[in-house]
């Protein structure tokens, strides 16, 4: 057992001769950003027990690993996978005592990487830990389940003055202040601005210079010096610079512009009766230089029906060509504040490591544990912080060139030209508000020629799948108003419209859907068990806004081939609300199509799901929940010479009398024909094979009316050829 230390930093000698740049120098040999290296790693202590009694006889840097492990709750995710008994109160300390094998071995890191091998130039902010042995098998396998625990990460954290560089990697994050308004971080954010601004010639990310400014904003730089004096400024045309605020209303707010007061408040607005997240984005605005600020509640009169109509319509401009949008990600309400200081994050005591090997330079960083849970940056912001959860801020955040964002523990710099953070980190690539980057949204917004793209240099295809995905997302969002649904879209709409129509006019936008792809558009189908249509009318039932739950689009990696047996649309139309913002609110809409159909038979009977399964029509979706309870299951069955689809209830329990025979038994007495319908919108050749791809409308008669709606959808069905025979080709309108 070795736990020599050294004098007179306590440390053992393998923490006495461990520092930065001798792991960075082994990444040179071996380039994982995240995983252990196969070859290139520290050896340790050769047993945790080793470690933990180096850490009592008092090296700091064993003594922190040691207070992680005990800290550390167990991933259940690993233990899962191990098949491992549940000991919900034992730390990761009780399974690293069981180890037969656990040898300590460290190895530097990203922290934030996308990518296996780390890249030049890349940040290394992350020491990891490694019991037991360097196993060769790839992470994940059954054969690296046995005896591999999660590596322990500990974060790297250094001076904003003295950042150390080796081997081309910056060492560790910045040191940030606890108070997010101080002025050295007002310095770096205006440093920010004034980088864009000189530097990011090639992308749109110039804001709101020599533009008209919104219908009003507000004037927060006063006259008299005085901080307190704000006022409404109402522009009729004016240019100018201002900033726009991205926020969560959290309920009812006191101080708004409404009809009574929208003299009043030409004159002055008091600073003190305005909720805490206006007082800090004005500190903001003011601090960075910017004479005007925009915030929906202050600039809109929210009395007025009217005005809103207009002022909503103009939204995407207003973000658009906002200098810089101020995000207050974390903030659940406009009481909370946005410039906050930060937490203090629970913890071992955080140890001092060497960065360089030569003792005659003294130069350390902090080493400390990094909780991912609690590891805060502009990715995890844009998909778990408040404003992600928010229907109107995902087209106020694509919008808007340039972000600041405000977290808790940091503040975020984005732009079409790169990321910025106060404590260094990178993201790699571009950091946007959905999982998948957007470069045909973003090329159209803010490229280099955005402004000058034609219909005919657009790619189509491309561009419409980053919609859909889109849409997925904003769908999972929640609006304080239903009827916001599709407004909270227009923006984007409008976007596209520009480019997805013909040289001569735009695209025609449908309840949220396009008339030149409405095969693809309808194939929305629920991420959940079912979507419910909403009670007051929104939208058409065909369109994915006329629920509230989260929906998905199938994932097309091509442009759909057309087919003589694709669904024909012969009129389609919808009536807006108002005229003033066309991609706004529909009262009504229709599609007249013609296409082949299938019965669809409903039956009340209940069979066991093993009885179905082999005849079961997979990846069916319903969008309002069975009113029994049970699972809905759809199934091909023969009639006579037509083969008709029927809905059975499903259910897991098991007949007493089941003898295993897998025979479907119908009982007629328990089916009826109510004039429902699948629909066949397109199908698709499945290459190599005699059968083809399906997409269904499932839709069902209006009652009293010929009118159809739809009510589900079928998606990538296998259909064999000898179905065609019994497809009806009819007409029908669809609301």
């Amino acid at each position: 057992m070795d736990v020599n230390t050294t004098n007179p930093n306590s440390l053992c000698r393998y923490c006495a001769n461990l520092s930065v740049e001798s792991l960075v120098l082994l990444t040179t040999v071996d380039r994982q950003a995240d995983r252990l290296p196969t070859e290139a790693y520290y050896k340790h202590h050769s047993s945790f027990d080793d470690l933990e009694h180096a850490a009592l006889a008092g090296c700091e840097i064993c003594l922190l690993i040691l207070d992680c492990y005990r800290g550390c709750n167990i991933d259940w995710n690993w233990q899962d996978a191990r098949g491992a008994e549940e000991r919900p109160n034992d730390t990761i300390y009780t399974y690293a005592k069981e180890l037969e094998d656990s040898s300590v071995t460290l190895f530097v890191g990203n922290s934030r990487s996308s990518v296996d091998v780390l890249q030049e130039g890349q940040i290394l902010d992350q020491v990891s830990v490694h019991l037991g042995p360097i196993n060769i098998e790839p992470r994940g396998s059954e054969e690296s389940l046995e005896y591999e625990l999660p590596d322990l990460k500990l974060l790297l954290t250094g001076s904003r003055d003295q950042r150390a560089e080796i081997h081309s990697h910056l060492i560790g994050r910045i040191e940030v202040e606890d108070d997010l308004g101080s002025a050295r971080n007002n310095a770096i954010v205006k440093g920010w601005l004034q980088e864009c601004d000189e530097s990011h010639t090639e992308f749109d990310c110039s804001g709101s210079k020599g533009l008209p400014l919104p219908t009003r904003v507000l004037d927060v730089v006063s006259q008299s010096g005085d901080d307190n004096d704000v006022r409404l400024f109402v522009t009729k045309g004016s240019l100018g610079t201002y900033a726009a605020l991205s926020h969560c209303w959290g309920g009812n707010i006191v101080s708004v512009l409404q009809t009574g007061n929208i003299d009043q408040f030409q004159e002055s607005i008091s600073y003190a009766s305005l909720a805490a997240n206006f007082q800090d984005a004005i500190t903001i605005t003011r601090r960075i230089g910017i004479q005007y600020l925009w915030i929906d509640s202050l600039c809109i009169v929210q009395d007025s029906r009217d005005d809103w109509e207009i002022e909503s319509a103009k939204m995407g401009s207003v973000y658009k060509n906002a200098a810089v949008t101020i995000s207050a990600m974390t903030s659940k309400g406009s009481k909370e504040g946005i410039l906050k200081r930060r937490p203090k994050m629970p913890g071992p005591a955080t140890a001092n490591l060497k960065i360089f090997s030569d003792p005659e330079v003294p130069e350390s960083v902090m080493i400390s544990w990094l909780n991912n849970k609690d590891d805060e940056n502009l990715w995890r912001l844009n998909f778990f912080g408040h404003l992600s959860k928010r229907g109107w801020t995902l087209q106020e955040s694509i919008m808007s060139p340039r972000i600041l964002a405000f977290g808790q523990h940091g503040i975020y710099w984005k732009c079409p030209h790169g990321f910025q953070a106060l404590d260094g980190q990178q993201l790699s690539g571009a950091v946007n508000v959905v999982p998948d980057k957007l470069p045909h949204l973003d090329s159209i917004l803010y490229g280099p020629t955005a402004d000058d793209r034609s219909p005919g240099t657009i790619d189509k295809f491309g561009l419409l799948t980053e919609y859909y995905n889109l849409v997925d997302w904003y769908s999972d969002r929640t609006l304080t108003v239903a009827a916001d649904k599709l407004p909270a879209m227009s923006a984007i709409a409008e976007a596209l419209s520009r480019v997805l129509g013909d040289q001569s006019s735009g695209a025609t936008y449908l309840a949220g859907l396009w008339d030149f792809d409405l095969h693809r558009g309808l194939m929305w189908y629920p991420e959940l068990p079912s979507a419910p249509h909403v009670l007051q009318y929104r939208a058409p039932s065909w369109s994915w806004a006329v629920t509230d739950s989260p929906v998905v689009y199938y994932n097309h990696e091509e442009p759909w081939t057309c087919s003589e047996f694709d669904l024909e649309v012969h009129h389609c139309q919808v009536q807006l609300r108002s005229a003033k913002n066309p991609f706004g609110e529909v009262i009504s809409g229709y599609l007249q199509v013609r296409g082949y159909s299938i019965p669809l038979l409903r039956s009340s009977q209940v069979v066991y799901d093993k009885i179905l399964s082999p005849k079961t029509i997979y990846f069916s979706h319903f969008d309002e929940p069975s009113p029994t309870g049970l699972d809905q299951v759809i199934v091909g069955v023969s009639s006579g010479e037509r083969i008709e689809m029927m809905v059975f209830n499903s259910t897991k329990e098991k007949p007493e009398d089941w003898d295993g025979d897998l025979d479907l038994e119908i009982d007629q007495d328990l089916w009826v024909d109510n004039g429902d319908r699948a629909l066949l919108v397109h199908l698709e050749d499945i290459p190599g094979s005699t059968s083809n791809s399906g997409f269904w409308l499932l839709l069902r008669r209006r009652d009293g009316s010929e009118d159809m709606e739809r009510v589900g959808c079928i998606i990538n069905m296998n259909v064999d050829s000898s179905w065609f025979e019994s497809w009806v080709l009819e007409d029908f309108k669809i609301i």
